[in-house]
This record gives structure tokens, C-alpha cells and sequence, in this order.
């Protein structure tokens, strides 16, 4: 702005000496036309000024805190530059424990860097209790935490909704002790139906809380062959979920776990359809006729609730079931 300000004034005095110059060789040169010449000058400096006294007003508002915006910096640069205090636990906090002031300090951090929803008081910890392991030099949220005294390590963990359910295992129906604490399972119910065994799937992705009463998976690989598997495991579930399990134990039948990986969390799409000890070996109630039978069977048909196949010679057979 500077440098056009500069250039104007040599402009006009350039184009004020040759209309001097010009008027003096013509012999019209008076002191009325100088006097007009430089009131216009005059007034045209003004003008500069006005201009210049008006950018630098402006760019001094704009920058009224010191940072170039136009440099390169934006707003959001300045914000992140903004340091608020936080409170982080001094040493890891477990689950359940009573808060207290001395257990916390209160660090600088970017407000980009952490939640919205972090602690950021003393006052906001008064009578709370941790409802879960509260890292050390963590943030920690407001959800973390809680004034309801837990009364167990498992009902810290169970959301609105959900309820805990504990199921008999053993070697086989728990995974060899692999579904732990932590892991995620389905939950399967053999029983017996009009004489033939099923297996329905009643649950899927259910969280395990605890296995033996462990709420930690502290199993080790290397170390398995020692392991004891444990003989309960408790699940998370929701409360629909819930009835379907206890209903199952209480009739007859057995329930077993089946293992998921530990990216697989979810229950969409992963639906399966009871299958029975006919659909095992590729039979149905429908189609089980009596081994003297030897043509194929090309249809079905009822006679007084009595069920018959017809072959491919157009004879009517009685259906007869089969035990395995």
C-alpha cells in the first residue's frame, strides 16, 4: 500500500510540472491556475491518506491479538495454539475405587487432542467412583465415572438394557477355556425334538464378563496346556436374550459357546437356521422311507394324517420314520 501511495504522489508531481511547463511556454501561466492546480494536489493527497489511514486501521483490527493471519495462519491455528487445563489420573485408578483429589493433577493439553467431554474440575469428581480402569495421564470422561457405588466388578460394565447371565461350561461346550473374559460368543441349545435332535442358535455376540469369576483374561499361550477350563461364564446380553438362556437351562438340553474372532462383533448377516441330526446326514422327515424302498422318490402325499411317498413307478409308500 506503501509503494502505490508512493507512486501516486510521483504521478501528480510529474503531471503537475508538465502542465506548469506547458502553460508557462504558452504564456497562460497564472497565478490563478497555479492556485487551482495545487488545491487539486492538495486535495488529492488527502485522499491518499484517508485511504492509507483507513487499510492500516483494518489490518490492525484484524490482528489485534498478534497472529499473521495472512501469513498462512488461520483461525483454527490460533485455537490450537490455546492450551486448557485437564485432569488425568497421577497412577492408573481401578474399577470401583472411590475418587479423590490427591489421586489426580491437572495437566495443559490442546483442547484438539482430547474430548469435549473430559473432566476438567476437581468439583466434577466429588463423591464419584471409577466405573472403569481410569488409565494414568489419560483424560478421562464424564461416562467414566459415576456416583452410584458399584457393588461388583461385573455390574460396572452392564449398559442400560443389558443384563449379566451365567451359563455351565466345560472343555468342550466352553472352547477349551478360550472364550475369557472380554471375548465374544454365540450361544448354541441341543435339544430333542419329536424324537430328533437340534441345535438352535439363540444367541449371537454376546460379550463374556467374566469366566469362573474372573473378570480378567489373564491366560497365557505358551502356558494353555496348564490351564483349567473354567466350568462358568458369565455373558452380557440384552434382556430379551437373557430369558431365551435361562429358559433353555431350565429345560431339557445343554447349552454350548462358540467362539468369534475378535474383529467379528457384530450379529448382521450371521444369522443360521436350526439344523437337526436329519440334515446331517441329508435326509428329512419328509423324505425317510423305509430301506426297502429302492426307487427315487418323486412326491409326497397325505391320507388320513398318514404320510405316503410315491416313487418313480407311481407306487404309494407309507413314510416311516427312522432312528439314527
Amino acid at each position: 500500500m506503501f509503494g502505490v501511495f508512493i507512486a501516486s504522489v510521483l504521478i501528480t508531481e510529474n503531471f503537475l510540472r508538465e502542465n506548469l511547463m506547458a502553460r508557462n511556454s504558452f504564456g497562460r501561466n497564472s497565478g490563478k491556475d497555479k492556485t487551482i492546480m495545487f488545491f487539486f494536489a492538495f486535495m488529492f493527497f488527502i485522499f491518499m491518506f484517508i485511504i492509507i489511514g483507513f487499510y492500516l486501521v483494518n489490518m490492525n483490527n484484524g490482528n489485534s491479538d498478534g497472529t499473521e493471519y495472512g501469513s498462512g495462519n488461520d483461525l483454527s491455528t490460533a485455537y490450537n495454539n490455546e492450551q486448557v487445563d485437564v485432569l488425568v489420573p497421577i497412577k492408573e485408578i481401578p474399577a470401583r475405587t472411590p475418587l479423590k483429589s490427591s489421586m489426580f493433577e491437572k495437566v495443559k493439553r490442546n483442547p484438539m487432542e482430547f474430548d469435549s467431554r473430559a473432566i476438567t474440575e476437581y468439583e466434577l469428581i466429588t463423591n464419584m467412583y471409577a466405573k472403569s480402569v481410569l488409565p494414568a495421564g489419560v483424560p478421562f470422561l464424564k461416562e467414566q465415572i459415576t456416583n452410584v457405588r458399584p457393588t461388583s466388578p461385573v455390574s460396572t460394565s452392564i449398559p442400560d438394557g443389558y443384563r449379566a447371565v451365567t451359563i455351565k461350561v466345560d472343555a468342550v461346550s466352553g472352547v477349551e477355556g478360550w472364550a475369557g473374559p472380554g471375548s465374544i460368543v454365540d450361544v448354541y441349545w441341543t435339544s430333542t425334538s419329536n424324537g430328533n435332535n437340534t441345535i438352535n442358535s439363540i444367541v449371537q455376540g454376546a460379550k463374556v464378563l467374566s469366566a469362573a469369576g474372573a473378570v480378567n483374561d489373564n491366560s497365557d499361550a505358551s502356558a494353555n496346556n496348564s490351564k483349567v477350563p473354567p466350568t462358568t461364564v458369565t455373558l452380557l446380553v440384552t434382556a430379551e436374550d437373557a430369558q431365551r438362556i435361562l429358559l433353555a437351562q431350565t429345560s431339557s438340553g445343554k447349552l454350548s459357546l462358540s467362539l468369534r474372532g475378535d474383529n467379528d462383533t457384530g450379529t448382521e448377516g450371521s444369522a443360521v437356521k436350526p439344523i437337526s441330526v436329519n440334515d446331517i446326514r441329508g435326509t428329512s422327515r419328509n423324505v425317510v422311507v423305509s430301506r426297502n424302498v429302492q426307487q427315487r422318490s418323486v412326491g409326497t402325499m397325505k391320507i388320513d394324517g398318514q404320510e405316503y411317498t410315491i416313487n418313480e413307478r407311481g407306487e404309494i409308500k407309507p413314510v416311516i420314520d427312522e432312528d439314527f
